[in-house]
């Protein structure tokens, strides 16, 4: 059994020059290119211990020290302009306590490194590094009986530390320490000069900043931040290293919280505080940017990092009222959430980028300097001589380049403002019935090739940018409640496609604009679309040419979509829609795409909808000259509910974008990422954007001013595409027309898609992500053809999902099909199902579930009839009054049931057995042959004959629980091997030998039963959870197990 690879919170991270990141990936260490994110090495550093913190000495020879746990060990790392990296390691040495936190000093006499090291009982220790890596520990100042949490050493010179830590119970003790060299051995003094309550809870991080950043703040030394359970930040000038102060044992403090605070003599001065994320705050980091013109508080910023997995970037502001103590006010400048699920367990700044590990085992990078000046609103100024903004105020306004903002003003004049540069807004020439026709009300849109406007009274515009020049395109009796404009191509000239309603009107009015080289836009022809009823009001439009057959595609506030034949007119005054089909519930439908293929002979329609999805539907003739809409694609977004628009990028990636709470979101559902967020007051205003390769251009109005946001990079670079981010409970592999697909539902109440990467590195990529379950997932299952997912959760919640291949711009579409209807215990858990696909009957799928009281139920559903049907209850039963965990079928007509009472039952037509095989609950359960084999809460493996019902245990198969089981079955019929796992984070090869001869060495069991351990491996997933058996790319057999991150296992050819 070979480790294969593993995606697994990152808890240590460090950047080495300016192109190589380190991280800390369980137990082995990673390095990857920041630029193209390939990995460049890897290696093993400890044997069952996670790596927990890495430092890089300045020296630039290379050497850097790992640690985790109470285990250090140094390592060189190699590389030139003609070879790869390497990594040369030593020995590995053993602290006397768990090891906080560690610094490089710059003195480097005779080639030996040396480094500072602080431990959980503030103990200080010397640790030299020879040349030939080996490590030599020395503690040079005693510990206490203080716990601490968190810890900063640094060097003041090559022989005096400065060290601040931070206890359980909220107290900060700042202390340095006089080293000195004698005889190979270095004596110590030290002196506490701060022991102070700091916060209201424990903290959690700390840091004491360079004194260029104290320089900066107006401070004489040094400055100290902390951040703490209390979800404050604060910082403090510590400055002043001649004051003594107790320690914590000589003041005799009370410990928990509550508990009178300590002398104020003791605590340096609180400079700043602010109280921010949604939970607990993990870390603080200084950023200073030494190449900002200003040398003062305003090149200084602060970055903070949560539980919540968000960065929050804070400035520096002075403080102006007088009666408060603090100099300085942290004021909020952006946050951004690079990470799925909960907590960033590492950071790393080396004064121009910051990396970020977090529990998804993702790894964010960002640079400072970008972040400074990239990410900031603007206003845009520079209006026309006379104009006055308070009453002329812009109604509107659409792009007509990525430098250009068309606006309408309240008084009906229009302007054309610059984006991003210092040219001055200017008046666009209009007739003087066109500034009328504007006055007071205005709608408008367009495109870099024209822009559309209309107003009260019916008549629409149209302006040329290139040429700027305006001219009317048509006229209509009644108010424009909507414009909407999409680029087409009619006989080989560009032109557009106009979409134009009226207030109270039943019909929409349809214009194709031609545009010869160099002469006006004119209509080549206009039709008019009747609406399917009163209450369609139409919100978005899209056309669609192929040979012989127009499409037009209208959205309506009700959440349907209208399709009509614009080519068939037949000499009527207006057309009746093909079809009217509701996709959004009764939310609007916002935006309208199509998506080719190809060939061009497939038609897919992508929307987006204020019910915060995207789907897609697929058109398809239907009889009597009707088209039928089949929706193959509905899946909720991560932000929303306000989706406002969609585009593809570079012909590939299919972004979306809106708006949630107070911030307008980018999102790339290709790369299941973020790409722009821009706060911006929420969804109730003007605005428009203008997306790019990076990012885009987002304008609106806030308080009668028109602010934009520009991005031109992505705010962050990601290595590795991160996962849930919080302990995974189950997982389901199956064959798909897409390759291997693995399901992973987890505590986060999210499942997610997994598939493999074609670029050569052997990782998993996340496809989708399905938000629908309210609660944490509890068990997956995949049909054979992988077409349906099953889940289950809590509150009674069973969804069906059907997934659809080969979609242009998606690749992968899943809509939930069917949901479960509950009964009136809605409380109740589907801890298990099981599900037998019926051939013989069109596929119709038998279900039988689990619930946590102890009740079992069976249905049918019918995925082909239309709409897709559940029979009523074929069965209802109740197994005694203990919870149902594990469920399987070994026949047709046998169910085998495991529960928390230790016992299996089965459950059968003819006849009900029960038998014990744990003490307590059974947590996983798997059949092979006539042999079903348990895991147990009692960390035993039970071994039971379904013919004999006899059992053969194994106990103390492992530490702790036995949560996983996977069969990996060799070429004959009496021997096969058992892969486990366990909390312990062991995971053991086992090799089973069934009717074996009797005396043939240890392991003999009931029936010739036998059991041998073969290999005992660490695993990096904590809380092992689930684990399936997987053919591997090179088409051997390998075994992915689930927990707190995933890991593959590869299985020798040897044993099969």
């Amino acid at each position: 059994m070979q480790h294969e690879r593993h995606r697994v919170p990152v808890t240590a991270v460090a950047l080495w020059r300016e192109d190589v990141v380190l991280s800390g990936e369980g137990s082995i260490l990673n390095a990857y290119d920041v630029r193209s994110k390939n990995l460049l090495a890897s290696v093993h550093i400890f044997d069952g211990q996670a790596i927990h913190g890495i430092i890089i000495s300045d020296a630039n020879d290379g050497r850097a020290l790992l640690w985790g746990g109470c285990y250090v060990r140094a390592l060189k790392l190699v590389q030139d302009e003609h070879t790869a990296l390497e990594f040369k390691l030593g020995d590995t040495a053993e602290a006397a306590d768990w090891i906080l936190d560690a610094a490089f000093s710059n003195s480097n006499s005779d080639g030996i490194g040396r480094a500072a090291i602080v431990t959980a009982h503030s103990a200080l220790t010397i640790t030299n590094i020879d040349q030939a890596l080996d490590v030599c520990l020395e503690q040079v100042v005693p510990g206490s009986n203080c716990i601490l949490y968190t810890a900063h050493v640094t060097w003041l010179s090559p022989f005096k530390c400065l060290v601040a830590s931070g206890t359980a119970f909220g107290d900060i003790i700042v202390w340095s320490a006089e080293i000195s060299v004698h005889d190979g051995k270095h004596p110590a003094t030290w002196q506490t000069h701060y022991t102070f309550s700091a916060h209201g809870g424990s903290v959690f991080g700390i840091q004491i900043a360079s004194g260029e950043v104290a320089a900066a703040l107006g401070l004489e030394w040094h400055v100290l931040a902390s951040c703490s359970d209390d979800r404050t930040i604060k910082l403090w000038d510590i400055s002043d290293l001649s004051s003594h102060s107790p320690t914590i044992a000589e003041t005799q403090r009370e410990t928990g919280f509550g508990s009178k605070p300590m002398d104020e003599a003791h605590a340096p001065l609180c400079i700043a505080k602010v109280m921010g994320h949604m939970s607990r705050i993990w870390h603080v980091r200084f950023l200073y940017d030494a190449q900002d013109a200003n040398s003062d508080y305003r090149a200084v910023r602060l970055a903070s990092f949560g539980e919540d997995a968000t960065c929050i970037t804070w400035s520096f502001n002075l403080q102006n009222d007088s009666s408060v103590r603090s100099k300085y006010v942290l004021k909020h400048e952006y946050t951004q959430r690079p990470h799925n699920g909960k907590n960033i367990w590492c950071v790393a700044y080396n004064g121009s980028h910051i990396a970020v590990g977090a529990a998804d085992g993702a790894i964010s990078i960002r640079c400072v300097s970008e972040m400074n000046t990239s990410e900031q609103r603007k206003s845009l100024t520079g209006l026309p001589d006379g104009f006055e903004t308070k009453s002329d105020m812009i109604r509107s306004y659409t792009f007509t380049s990525a430098q250009e903002l068309l606006a309408i003003c309240d008084q009906g004049k229009i302007i054309r403002m610059s984006v991003d540069s210092d040219y001055a807004a200017q008046l666009v020439k209009l007739p003087a019935s066109c500034s009328d026709a504007l006055r007071g009300y205005s709608i408008c849109t367009g495109d870099y090739r024209a822009a559309f406007f209309a107003g009260m009274k019916g008549h629409v515009y149209m302006y040329d940018p290139v040429n700027d020049r305006c001219c009317q395109i048509t006229k209509t009796e009644r108010k424009v409640v909507g414009l909407y404009s999409q680029p087409i191509t009619l006989d080989g000239e560009e032109g557009h496609a106009l979409l134009v309603t009226n207030i109270g009107l039943q019909n929409a009015l349809c214009l194709q604009l031609s545009c010869e080289h160099g002469k006006e836009m004119t209509a080549v022809s206009s039709l008019e679309l009747s609406l399917p009823d009163k209450s369609f009001v139409v919100t978005s439009f899209a056309q669609h040419d192929v040979p012989g057959c127009s499409l037009a595609m209208l959205g309506s506030r009700s959440g349907s979509i209208a399709i009509y034949d614009v080519n068939e007119r037949e000499g009527r005054a207006s057309i009746d829609a093909l079809c009217c089909v509701s996709v959004h519930g009764k939310e609007a439908v916002t935006s309208l795409k199509v998506l080719a293929t190809p060939h061009g002979d497939d038609i897919y329609i992508s929307s987006t909808g204020r019910d915060g999805t995207v789907a897609v539907h697929e058109v398809k003739p239907d009889t009597n000259s009707s088209i039928q809409l089949t929706c193959i694609h509905q899946l909720q977004l991560p932000f929303g509910p306000n989706i406002e628009g969609q585009c593809c990028v570079n012909n590939t990636d299919l972004w979306v974008w809106g708006f949630k709470s107070k911030s307008f979101v980018v999102y790339d559902i290709t790369s299941q990422r973020e790409i722009m967020n821009v706060e911006c007051g929420g969804v109730h205003r003007n605005w428009a954007f203008d997306p790019a390769t990076h990012g885009g251009t987002f304008v609106w109005t806030q308080a009668s001013n028109v602010y934009y946001q520009r991005q031109s990079n992505l705010p962050f670079d990601l290595l590795n595409s991160g996962g849930h981010g919080r302990e995974i409970k189950t997982m389901a592999t199956a064959p798909t027309k897409a390759g291997l697909m693995i399901a992973t539902g987890a505590e986060d109440t999210n499942i997610k898609l997994w598939l493999r990467t074609e670029d050569g590195t052997r990782t998993w990529r996340c496809v989708h992500t399905l938000f629908k379950h309210n609660t944490g997932i509890q068990h997956l299952w995949w049909s054979q053809d992988g077409q349906y997912l099953f889940s289950s959760g809590a509150f009674e919640e069973f969804f069906i999902w059907r997934l659809h291949y080969n979609i242009p711009n998606l690749g992968i579409g899943v809509v939930c099909e069917s949901t479960h209807p509950h009964t009136n215990h809605s409380d109740l858990r589907i801890t298990n199902f099981h599900v037998v696909q019926q051939q013989q009957s069109q596929s119709n799928f038998r279900i039988t579930m689990l619930y946590s009281n102890s009740t079992i139920k069976s249905y049918q559903y019918h995925p082909h009839r239309p709409p897709p049907q559940w029979s009523p209850l074929l069965s209802s039963s109740t197994y005694l009054t203990s919870c149902l965990t594990q469920c399987l079928c070994t026949t047709t007509s046998l169910l085998l049931i495991a529960s928390t009472d230790g016992h299996i039952a089965s459950l059968s037509p003819h006849r009900r057995r029960r038998h014990r095989i744990h003490q307590n609950a059974i947590l996983s359960m798997i059949a092979t042959n006539n042999m079903l084999i348990t895991g147990g809460d009692d960390t035993a493996l039970g071994f039971t004959s379904l013919e004999e019902w006899k059992t053969l245990i194994v106990p103390g198969a492992h530490a702790a629980a036995v949560t996983a089981l996977a069969v990996v079955r060799g070429q004959g019929e009496k021997r096969f091997w058992l892969v486990t796992g366990s909390i312990d984070q062991r995971v053991k090869l086992w090799e089973i030998e069934v009717d074996g001869e009797e005396g043939e060495g240890e392991g003999e069991g009931i029936d010739g039963i036998k059991v041998k351990l073969l290999q005992n491996r660490f695993t990096a997933v904590a809380d092992v959870s689930c684990m399936e058996v997987v053919m591997l790319e090179d088409g051997q057999v390998g075994v992915v197990l689930c927990g707190v991150g995933m890991d593959v296992w590869r299985i020798g050819k040897d044993l099969l």
